[in-house]
């Protein structure tokens, strides 16, 4: 449903933008009031700062890749959000509601609010970290731990618990004595109901990892059978996770990663294993930059919760398992990575072995020998290709198969020196093998720099301010304003000319009803970072210095105009007018 106007508005009221922005990229102080630093978004890396902050409008804009925008569109664009999840995450930061009271019946009747699915997360998850160490019935959770070289102090670093079996749900009196509603357990998916009707704990018999969000907060429980698989094997599942929600994606989710944040940030690496006894492994060896997929395949929402964190040239461990499959797993993490960080791989003993297994068998030194025996993926993954390719017959399959993987990478020097590599194993001459091109990246719509000139921003947010200005000014009639300004900027003043007159803010509707990421853009880069504002006539004089120039060679080139020439001339002499 909507969320109300008043809402959006309280929200960007509270939640300061230069606060939340500088959680993601460190700001130092701008003129006039405003902040800038390195901009922290998705796909862009930068050295030299281009990304402003102006905490009086509530807006931000990067005059590098051009996006701009509110609180809320940062915050959608710096964790990949929607519109509503940004929404949400900073109504529970400020304490803003951001539902009606007919909006709460409905959805507490369905699938709850955030706030009260982790609160009964947070519930289960305590009552489950009890029951491992005080639950007789715990036994073989807490047997299956130390088998595996885990101790209680690791049990209570990662918050493992057990999820005790019973007739009927033992979770839901839990709840209840918390005070949260009938339909709480339902709605978190920590309880179902059988055939019968009769309610059930969904991760009953289960060994349990909470599972949390970057920021630390949880999001879900991961749970592990206990239990033969021999026993009831179309009914057995090694691991149930919590069902997708407002607050849990599978697919979105590292294991560990909150708790590894620090160390990846300090150490500009991260190891990425598969489980999540292989994560606990990893840390207990010594390696605290470790996270897990845990049950699921790579994701690119994985790759950009890593590129925020490495930055250009930070390093990816993969420590998958030493199969055929974790292999495969291996190579996709090389392909979604390798544009921003190099991509290694630590081989966890033989094949079959994984992580825990290692050091479970052999001790942390075992883990910290394989982390320290990495080598490049790459060149690891394409190595096992040929290593069977003995016939001339065998070696034109690996041919092919290993130009077809290179076919995915899209770094051009990656691409040439494996190439090359591969050639000389071979023993064929380079030519010989044929790369696939990689598929053309969709264009991505730069500010210009004519669009950075502090007077050609200032005349256009002048305008916007006043839409009778340009009807006042003393200026030849030939003059029109795509003389003096770019495009989008035109189209920014021309918005806002018909803005409704009743509106109190004109920048904030002109957000507000942007028709896409450009047009939302070009306001944020005319409200942010904002020039010192000039005489308006001044202000004229410098654009048709600075932009006159682009535009009379625009018109000249406009050959299939016969009134071209004419135009050219009359335009050059209402710009010499200005310029005086």
């Amino acid at each position: 449903m909507r969320i109300p106007d008043d809402t959006l508005e309280q929200i960007r009221e509270r939640a300061r933008i230069d606060e939340i922005v500088a959680r993601y990229t460190r700001l130092v102080p701008a003129s006039r009031g405003e902040a800038k630093g390195c901009c922290p978004l998705p796909d862009h890396d930068e050295r030299t700062p281009s990304f402003y902050v102006n905490p009086g409008t509530g807006v931000f804009h990067c005059f590098g890749c051009d996006r701009g925008g509110d609180v809320i569109t940062f915050l959608e664009l710096v964790e990949q959000l929607t519109f509503r999840e940004a929404v949400e995450q900073l109504a529970e930061q400020v304490g803003a509601a951001i539902l009606t009271d007919r909006e709460q019946a409905h959805r507490s009747s369905t699938e709850g609010t955030p706030k009260l699915l982790r609160a009964a997360l947070e519930i289960a998850a305590e009552v489950y970290a009890t029951a491992i160490t005080d639950d007789p019935a715990a036994a073989s959770a807490r047997e299956y731990l130390t088998e595996r070289g885990f101790t209680d102090a690791h049990i209570r670093q990662w918050g493992i618990g057990f999820a005790p079996r019973g007739r009927t749900t033992v979770l839901g009196a839990h709840l209840a004595t918390r005070g949260l509603p009938a339909n709480a357990g339902h709605d978190a998916g920590l309880i179902r109901r059988g055939r019968a009707g009769q309610p059930y704990d969904t991760f009953a018999g289960r060994l349990i990892w909470p599972l949390r969000d970057p920021q630390g907060r949880i999001v879900g429980l991961a749970g592990r059978s206990l239990d033969d698989p021999g026993h009831n094997p179309d009914r057995y599942r090694k691991y149930v996770n919590s069902d997708d929600s407002a607050l849990f994606r599978k697919s979105d989710t590292l294991f560990g990663l909150a708790a590894a944040r620090p160390a990846i940030v300090r150490q500009r690496r991260v190891i990425v294993v598969e489980g999540y006894t292989d994560v606990m492994a990893v840390a207990a060896a010594g390696h605290p930059e470790v996270v897990g997929v845990c049950g699921t395949a790579f994701t690119a929402t994985h790759a950009r919760l890593l590129s925020r964190l490495l930055g250009s040239d930070g390093e990816i461990v993969v420590m998958f398992d030493a199969d055929d499959a974790g292999q495969t797993a291996a190579w996709k993490i090389a392909v979604a990575c390798h544009q921003f960080a190099t991509v290694t791989l630590a081989v966890p003993g033989k094949s079959g072995s994984d992580p825990c297994q290692l050091r479970a068998d052999h001790g942390d030194q075992a883990v910290r020998d394989a982390v320290n025996a990495r080598q490049p993926l790459i060149r690891q993954i394409l190595g096992r290709l040929l290593a069977d390719a003995d016939t001339p017959e065998k070696a034109a399959v690996a041919a092919r198969r290993a130009t077809a993987m290179l076919g995915e990478l899209t770094d051009d020097v990656l691409i040439l020196r494996y190439r090359r590599w591969l050639a000389g194993e071979l023993g064929i001459p380079e030519g010989q093998l044929q790369v696939p091109a990689p598929p053309s990246p969709p264009p991505s719509l730069k500010v210009t720099p004519i669009e950075r000139l502090d007077c050609i921003r200032d005349l256009a947010a002048q305008l916007v301010d006043d839409p009778t200005l340009w009807s006042r000014l003393q200026l030849p009639e030939v003059l029109e304003l795509a003389d003096l300004l770019p495009d989008r900027y035109c189209a920014v003043v021309e918005r806002a000319a018909v803005a409704p007159p009743e509106i109190p803010d004109r920048w904030a509707w002109l957000l507000s009803t942007a028709p896409d990421e450009a047009a939302r853009a070009a306001v944020t880069a005319l409200r942010a970072g904002a020039p010192l504002q000039r005489e308006p006539m001044r202000a004229v004089s410098e654009c048709a210095r600075a932009y006159g120039p682009a535009r009379l060679a625009a018109v000249r080139a406009d050959t299939a105009d016969p009134d071209s020439v004419g135009r050219f001339a009359q335009l050059a002499a209402g710009l010499s007018r200005v310029m005086k």
